[in-house]
């Protein structure tokens, strides 16, 4: 699995999705109504760069999208650790969601037998699984902390993420952070700032959407091990082409 990561992670740092040096810290105001500041160090893609990242995604990974009906126009800003093409890129992704939760014991209990159920359906493992209500950027919210376990054909083996599910202003705003098991306590600290920048309108009245943390918790999840792991391929194959000198024959 590593030479095919190794490669791929290459091929992301010649796309300019990654690059070595210094990356500011840049504030991001996305038109939901959130705003972010990313981590001094990370690349904030937003936009048709995002879209760019789920078209490099490998085939088997496009093929679970189009099978669970995942609406990647949801993911608003993708975060990556400025790396050095040496090893899984942590990241960060952001998806907002219409309807919005409401945080509650009765919520949070849900979602810890619920979500690692529907991971099941989807064909990964999340293990060690617990989460809990915390103030997040001055918002209730419901915070989970688990494991998960690709099948060997995405070319992820396992990853550890935390998940931030903050409502406000008649939405549901997902935030995932994902690495890998050995090296998350190494950016937990980073993950948590990022999380206190975050800032969304105030929560309406309206009632519970079930729907949208179920599917934030078993869709949103995956795609930050696709995102850090096996994404940008077939860009850069496009790029090179592109860069290659004409044939003059």
């Amino acid at each position: 699995m590593m030479p095919r990561l190794c490669l791929v992670l290459n091929l992301l740092f010649l796309l300019g999705l990654v690059s070595v040096g210094s990356v500011r810290a840049e504030t991001y105001s996305d038109p939901t109504g959130f705003t972010c500041t990313s981590p001094e160090g990370w690349e904030l893609l937003n936009g048709s760069r995002v879209g760019d990242v789920e078209g490099a995604l490998s085939p088997s990974a496009q093929q679970w999208i189009r099978d669970n009906r995942i609406d990647f126009s949801q993911i608003k800003v993708i975060l990556l650790r400025n790396g050095d093409s040496q090893g899984f890129l942590e990241n960060i992704n952001v998806v907002v969601e219409s309807g919005q939760v409401l945080v509650s014991e009765a919520m949070r209990q849900h979602l810890s037998t619920v979500v690692p159920k529907k991971y099941a359906d989807a064909g990964l493992t999340a293990t060690t699984f617990q989460n809990r209500i915390a103030t997040i950027g001055g918002r209730a919210s419901i915070v989970s902390d688990y494991q998960l376990t690709f099948p060997n054909s995405t070319g992820v083996v396992t990853v550890r993420q935390r998940q931030y599910v903050v409502p406000g202003g008649g939405q549901t705003f997902t935030i995932t952070c994902t690495a890998l098991p050995e090296t998350f306590d190494v950016y937990e600290s980073t993950f948590a700032a990022f999380a206190e920048t975050f800032q969304v309108p105030a929560p309406t009245a309206a009632g519970i959407n079930w729907g949208a943390v179920l599917k934030s918790g078993a869709i949103w999840g995956v795609l930050g091990g696709l995102i850090g792991g096996i994404a940008g391929a077939k860009l850069v194959k496009k790029r090179i082409k592109q860069q290659e000198p004409p044939d003059n024959g």
